[in-house]
């Protein structure tokens, strides 16, 4: 999972934006992406540690689709037009990263799971 994050956060680097991990977020707030700053903020309290790849994955969707305003992560929406986006961006991220790696995309469930990409989300793979 560490290995992910620090693709992401370079990638983020690369793209211009920035990544901040922070415990001063509300505990139900996975993280959030402002593209008036260029940055994303990830909750280091938030509960669901397996998700964070995913969470950084998701907003930085939000910072390349250019999603004005503050986007907040809570839960995996398909119906929000900018919040599947910020889905298809996140998975394509991580594919990414899967594919330099040399890690073989077999089975969407198991991918999810490796990954911390929520179940919901298994067709985009």
């Amino acid at each position: 999972m560490e290995e992910l994050i620090t693709y992401l956060v370079n990638w983020g680097f690369d793209h211009g934006f920035g990544v901040t991990f922070t415990d001063q977020l509300p505990a139900s707030l996975a993280g959030f992406s402002s593209q008036k700053d260029k940055a994303v903020w990830i909750n280091t309290s938030w509960r669901n540690k397996p998700e964070y790849g995913f969470v950084v994955a998701h907003e930085m969707g939000h910072l390349i689709g250019g999603d004005e305003g503050i986007n907040r992560y809570s839960s995996p929406s398909l119906s929000i037009k900018n919040e599947y986006a910020a889905n298809v961006y996140g998975v394509k991220l991580i594919k990414n990263y899967a594919s330099r790696q040399d890690i073989e995309i077999n089975n969407q469930t198991a991918f999810c799971q490796t990954f911390g990409i929520p179940l919901v989300l298994a067709d985009l793979i």
